[in-house]
């Protein structure tokens, strides 16, 4: 098929999963990989100097993170009438652009949320309303949750991964080991050694594609984050993978959780499948 009668994908995003590792840049990889043949997808990054043609000429216009792009970019943004917005945090008043936020999500043609407490959260917080929203969980593959049964199993540590970061609760974790006498393996960006108390030990970034391994070597996962998280996925793989959790505060996949016993389980083959539900969103918009 030529790419003349492909159609037309122009995709918007501050960061690669390259360049920033994170649980938001792993979902928007899966999500572009799951492509399917019929489509020609465009990744236009903020850097790019003209950025007219590609998105009025987009068939759809589908953006995640889009904070560093200029003024202009998002005029042609709420012009589009095929645009699909994934949000993936809470885009606060102080954040570049702040000010489309809530022109984002009420003039597009769907608005993506990542778990049902994503979306509840981000009408009640912003007081805002899309036309057309779906929710669409994290992707997931069966090797991320292949699990890796290393020779020992760590006991005396917890594992915690999160970026370094007043949102995900680094401080919180801090007094927690230290009120809990707890061990406790910091994982993630940019976690400082300077910052921590004598319990903590910074173990460095981790690849989330590839992070069973090392989630399987620990028994318990700790997590405390400040504000609501959209989705959560280090604590779906640490359940997946059979680690005790321990947390506070709302994370979005744990609000498909309910008495039954196979909720979480149930999330998994969700996420599973939610590339294709993605670009079945994307043929919908599109007709």
């Amino acid at each position: 098929m030529s790419d003349n009668s492909r159609r037309r994908i122009t995709v918007l995003r501050d960061f690669s999963y390259a360049t920033r590792p994170g649980e938001e840049e792993l979902a928007i990889e899966r999500f572009l990989q799951a492509a399917p043949e019929h489509v020609a997808v465009s990744v236009q990054p903020p850097e790019f100097a003209d950025l007219n043609e590609p998105i009025k000429n987009a068939d759809v216009l589908i953006t995640f993170s889009i904070k560093r792009y200029p003024d202009e970019v998002f005029d042609l943004i709420l012009a589009h009438p095929r645009h699909i917005h994934v949000s993936q945090d809470w885009w606060e008043p102080t954040q570049p652009q702040a000010s489309y936020r809530n022109q984002i999500i009420e003039q597009a043609a769907l608005v993506v949320f990542s778990s049902l407490l994503h979306q509840d959260r981000y009408e009640k917080i912003h007081q805002v309303k899309p036309d057309l929203a779906w929710t669409i969980p994290f992707p997931m593959l069966e090797s991320d949750w292949a699990t890796v049964y290393p020779d020992v199993v760590n006991e005396d540590a917890a594992l915690w991964c999160a970026p370094w970061h007043p949102d995900y609760g680094n401080d919180l974790m801090l007094s927690w080991a230290v009120r809990e006498q707890q061990n406790v393996h910091a994982f993630g960006l940019e976690v400082p050694t300077k910052q921590l108390v004598p319990l903590v030990a910074a173990r460095g970034a981790i690849a989330l594609d590839a992070a069973s391994p090392t989630f399987s070597a620990y028994s318990r996962f700790v997590y405390f984050p400040r504000k609501p998280i959209p989705f959560g996925f280090p604590v779906l793989l640490a359940w997946k993978l059979g680690l005790e959790l321990t947390y506070s505060g709302e994370i979005g996949c744990l609000s498909w959780e309910n008495e039954e016993d196979s909720a979480l389980e149930n999330l998994v083959n969700v996420c599973a499948g939610s590339p294709e539900t993605f670009w079945h969103a994307v043929e919908e918009v599109a007709a």
